[in-house]
């Protein structure tokens, strides 16, 4: 624990009591007055717009997507960069509160575009509104240039059929119309869809944009202004907030609203062990957001690399690049004292006990690739499971690329009934059990996504199916066997 730097200090209480907290936690940011950094990824943006190009944003859950959409839109930040105020049209919507088909999509849009334009007719649609309609009404608003915001695109790039995402680029590339989409993932678009939607040439229209830490001029920048604001000398304890939260805005944010708080429960007086109180508070308020890190942003050979930092061990330099881009490292370093904390006790790391083989098996050769044999028993059958082994073969072609637990227990549920839909919450609880009580539909995708790239070529048909808005389902013939 760092040891406390400077001496006691006293802020006043008014500016304590009177003004309030104000570093943002959990909300996106709205004004930009409480907006910091990101000029390279606004100048990129706002760049594209006038191109007449499009932009997938890139970054973690908490990395600031949806605080950026909101100052993409904002009047002060646009006219900062010149944009036509009189022409130009931003929708924000965010396809998480939608129900992922491309009717509510649109009609949503268009609702929305109707409350800045009373003489569009978006809020007297027909009941279901086809290609053909949609079509007409985006024509008629060739005057302007409509730039789409799309927060949580996931959510629709991986329900969207091939041709309903080939409609939407067509009418981007359409001459004569100015449509913009800007959207916001969690991971490049082609890790977040399942891969027959990767058949549109949809996503090779899009320039991607990294949201992640801030650099370092931004990180100063944001203590010093914070600072003079609230009369704390942040820019005293950079080397404890840096310790404590790295570069990640969320988590900057966090420890200086502790800091606040400490101070303003200590009327007005820091603290002498300021950061003790600090960092508990930090770790209590941080666990959350930790866990879902630990769980669902990082893969196998990422948990891996944090957990050789832990030793010093320097991780590959791809994924080291990775993780300075999304904010995981600083310094470096893990981003995070208390990070590093989580990530000892949910691998039972106190002590340096624990064996790196008992969270993520090492890594084995993988043999010399041969030709798949057809089994002649099973050539017939769309799917064989073996149980004991957890071998799997797909129309008599044992399937050479291993096969997860994971991703075992997923084919074992689907194939219970085939051409039987299952939806995420029957998919979470037969794959990961009652620990997520909340399906995380993302995490779904992206599992399946990776599950049917191994399945790809032993069959000339899809074995998993999607079902939009519902789930997944075996494609439905004879029945799986099980063995």
């Amino acid at each position: 624990m760092p040891e406390y730097r400077v001496p006691e200090q006293r802020v006043p209480e008014d500016k304590i009591f009177q003004g309030g907290n104000p570093f943002h936690v959990g909300a996106p940011i709205r004004d930009p007055r409480d907006f910091f950094g990101r000029k390279l990824q606004l100048q990129r943006i706002f760049e594209a717009i006038k191109k007449q190009q499009n932009v997938s944003l890139i970054g973690e859950a908490r990395s600031g997507n949806t605080s950026l959409m909101q100052m993409v839109q904002h009047d002060e930040i646009r006219r900062r960069f010149n944009m036509d105020a009189a022409n130009d049209i931003f929708i924000y919507i965010t396809a998480e509160v939608l129900d992922s088909t491309p009717e509510d999509f649109f009609k949503e849009l268009f609702s929305k575009i109707a409350q800045g334009l009373p003489d569009f007719p978006g809020e007297n649609l027909p009941e279901k509104l086809d290609f053909a309609e949609v079509r007409d009404l985006l024509r008629s608003l060739r005057r302007y240039r409509l730039i789409l915001l799309l927060d949580e695109f996931e959510y629709l790039a991986s329900e969207w059929s091939v041709t309903e995402l080939g409609f939407l680029r067509g009418m981007c590339m359409q001459a004569g119309l100015q449509i913009i989409l800007i959207t916001a993932t969690r991971s490049p678009l082609h890790e977040v869809v399942p891969m027959d939607r990767m058949l549109s040439a949809f996503f090779n229209i899009f320039q991607p944009v990294r949201v992640g830490a801030f650099t370092p001029e931004e990180f100063n920048e944001f203590l010093g202004i914070m600072g003079r604001i609230t009369e704390l000398p942040l820019l005293v304890y950079e080397p404890d907030i840096l310790e404590l939260a790295g570069r990640f805005p969320f988590f900057v944010q966090l420890a200086c609203s502790e800091l606040f708080e400490a101070t303003r429960a200590n009327h007005g007086n820091i603290p002498a062990d300021w950061y003790r109180l600090v960092r508990a508070r930090f770790a209590m308020g941080a666990r959350g957001h930790f866990q879902y890190i630990w769980e669902h942003e990082l893969d196998i050979a990422e948990r891996r690399a944090l957990l050789d930092l832990l030793v010093n061990i320097a991780p590959p330099d791809a994924i080291r690049q990775e993780f300075e881009d999304k904010g995981y490292l600083a310094h470096g370093r893990i981003f995070s004292s208390a990070f590093r904390d989580y990530i000892e006790e949910v691998t039972h790391k106190r002590g340096g006990a624990t064996l790196l083989s008992e969270l993520v098996p090492a890594p084995t050769p993988a043999p010399a690739p041969t030709p798949p044999q057809v089994d002649n028993r099973r050539k017939d059958l769309p799917l064989v499971m073996e149980e004991k082994t957890r071998k799997v073969w797909v129309c008599g072609l044992e399937v050479g690329t291993s096969i997860t637990e994971n991703e075992f227990s997923l084919l074992t549920l689907l194939s219970e009934t085939p051409g039987a839909t299952y939806n995420w919450q029957m998919i979470s609880k037969a794959v990961w059990g009652d620990e997520y009580l909340t399906p995380d539909k993302g995490r779904i995708h992206k599992m399946v996504s990776r599950l049917q790239e191994k399945l790809k070529g032993y069959a000339d048909f899809e074995l998993i199916i999607s079902v939009r808005g519902v789930g997944y389902k075996l494609v439905e013939s004879t029945p799986p066997e099980k063995i």
